[in-house]
């Protein structure tokens, strides 16, 4: 068995809202805390669906063929016959071989921000649809990704599209069309049984993935 172990670090460019079932009162929508620590933090969850999400759309533009998630009656049943996307993320009947972990917010402090809803259709405020939510901010996002992997060139293939999502994603979490949750790619840190992978293997699986 092989161990992969990739480290991702982004910087957080604005406040962001990760929102979950805490209820916090005067407060309509509280962010999620972390049960243990009850510090502020972003879903496992959240992240791989964002990463799943930036990797499906650049397979499509390349013509590269996924199931159409999150549709579970659309997405691949068995493993032989699976898209390479469901293969290392997994769908309702395919377990995902890697394993997302919160994401930690460095240096971060709450607050909170007002807002009200605009009619798509008037152009004007709602009336009666103002709310409050509360944000985070803070300096650097820090998570990690790992996985059991009995071949190795799995282990790469799995870094090639977590650095192929994790390299585009520009936003996380709630209210990115409110200015909320802008990030940069800041690191990325593969690692088989603890040792760092060459940077020139992963990206020639890159360019094999996007050519397949």
């Amino acid at each position: 068995m092989y161990k992969l172990t990739v480290n991702f670090i982004f910087e957080l460019k604005s406040a962001l809202h990760s929102g979950g079932d805490i209820v916090k009162f005067g407060v309509d929508k509280a962010v999620y805390l972390d049960p243990v620590s009850g510090k502020p933090v972003i879903p496992a969850t959240s992240f791989k669906g964002l990463i799943r999400r930036h990797v499906e759309s650049i397979l499509k533009a390349k013509n590269i063929r996924v199931c159409d998630a999150p549709k579970p009656d659309a997405m691949c049943s068995e493993t032989a016959n699976a898209c390479i996307v469901c293969r290392f993320f997994g769908s309702p009947t395919i377990k995902s071989p890697l394993i997302f972990n919160d994401v930690e917010i460095l240096n971060a402090y709450n607050s909170i921000k007002t807002s009200t809803t605009i009619s798509r259709f008037r152009k004007t405020v709602l009336e009666d649809h103002l709310f409050t939510a509360q944000v985070v901010s803070g300096s650097l996002l820090k998570t990690a990704v790992t996985g059991l992997f009995n071949d190795k060139d799995d282990c790469i293939t799995a870094s090639a599209l977590l650095y192929i999502g994790s390299a585009s994603a520009c936003g996380i979490g709630a209210g990115l069309s409110r200015g909320m949750g802008w990030i940069n790619f800041k690191k990325y840190e593969p690692l088989i049984d603890d040792t760092p992978l060459n940077s020139e293997v992963v990206n020639n699986k890159i360019r094999e993935v996007l050519k397949s």
